[in-house]
């Protein structure tokens, strides 16, 4: 499978060997940084079994006001994807840039691109959820 030990082990070897320097930096060995990574092997595992299932939607609620929305996620476009905005000024880089259908009023399933920011740290709400609108406007300029 796509999350057996063998492809998460070269993943996160991959990830360590890109980010050395900075790992360096922040005084992180390999040690802590692959047992770090290895902790969050089941909730992504979790995460991806709940929703790349092109068959099942999933209901999620963007906000307090906001309806609840069918979602199914078909695939993944790009990973740490860059993006410019030129018409509002803006740059950035998307954690992971997915397919994704949302069920219309008539039941049909519209595609769309959408933007997936992985947080880690203390939350902030407001500025993630910022984050997030800012590149699903800048994803809508293509």
């Amino acid at each position: 499978t796509a999350m057996d030990s063998e492809t998460v082990d070269r993943a996160i070897r991959m990830s360590i060997r890109k980010n050395l320097v900075g790992m360096f930096a922040a005084k992180i060995s390999e040690h802590e940084a692959r047992e770090y990574l290895k902790s969050l092997v089941p909730e992504i595992h979790k995460w991806v079994s709940f929703y790349i299932n092109p068959a099942a939607a999933r209901t999620i609620k963007s906000g307090m006001s906001q309806p609840e929305q069918h979602v199914r996620i078909s695939g993944l476009e790009a990973v740490e994807e860059n993006i410019w905005s030129p018409v509002y000024g803006l740059k950035g880089k998307i954690d992971a840039t997915l397919m994704a259908q949302l069920r219309q009023a008539d039941g049909s399933w519209q595609s769309t691109v959408v933007p997936l920011e992985l947080k880690t740290g203390k939350p902030s709400a407001v500025v993630h959820r910022g984050q997030v609108i800012l590149y699903t406007i800048m994803l809508s300029e293509r």
